[in-house]
């Protein structure tokens, strides 16, 4: 299964989930709006999560490919601040009352999946990720991504 593959199963699970969990609201069996705020933020940045860590796995398995040598993920986390950014965002949405709510959440979801990749930059642009590398490291990384390019 390729990266790309990975992603969109990601972002189709987490879909899902949160879809159940508004059915779930919309059904009464999750009383409040801050109870389906708090469970659809954690379903949310778990797959955050995952998707960091697999760009991180990704990022590792192109540098060892086109390097030929072995090179270790860096262990990469999401923003800390991310499930806070989870609930304001929800927040909006749920007291929108001209938006799609479910469409909304759904699109939420589907981002989640792809929240590794602005980790990677291609091209002329840097690594963004906050990263302590060493002048030979970094050089390494950037001569690769000229490699694999977009």
């Amino acid at each position: 299964m390729s990266y790309r593959d990975l992603l969109r199963s990601l972002g189709a699970a987490t879909e899902r989930k949160v879809m159940v969990a508004h059915a779930a609201l919309t059904a009464g069996t999750i009383r409040t709006e801050s109870e389906f705020i708090s469970i659809v933020a954690s379903i949310v940045a778990k797959a955050n999560g995952s998707a960091v860590a697999l760009a991180d796995l990704s990022l590792a398995a192109t540098l060892t490919l086109q390097l030929r040598e072995p090179v270790a993920a860096l262990g990469l986390l999401p923003p800390a601040s991310d499930p806070e950014r989870l609930a304001k965002g929800l927040g909006s949405i749920l007291s929108s009352e001209q938006l799609d709510t479910a469409m909304q959440l759904g699109r939420l979801a589907l981002r989640a999946a792809h929240n590794g990749r602005p980790l990677l930059l291609r091209g002329d642009q840097v690594l963004e990720a906050r990263l302590r590398l060493d002048e030979r490291d970094l050089g390494v990384v950037l001569r690769a991504l000229r490699m694999v390019g977009p």
